[in-house]
């Protein structure tokens, strides 16, 4: 079940639904620092904060 409101968060439950992760900011972590991986997922969380504050 999605824990994030359609219309309060709807980038953090885009991701939820996509990526399956309950925090966009987490999926940041795993990865080392500089990895390609670590720098998409940190473009994924600093979209999804933008898109909740537009909303």
């Amino acid at each position: 079940m999605n824990p994030h409101h359609a219309i309060k968060q709807p980038g953090a439950r885009l991701v939820f639904e996509v990526l399956a992760a309950e925090d966009p900011e987490s999926l940041v972590t795993p990865h080392p620092a500089r990895s390609p991986l670590s720098v998409l997922a940190a473009l994924v969380a600093d979209s999804t904060r933008d898109v909740d504050q537009v909303a």
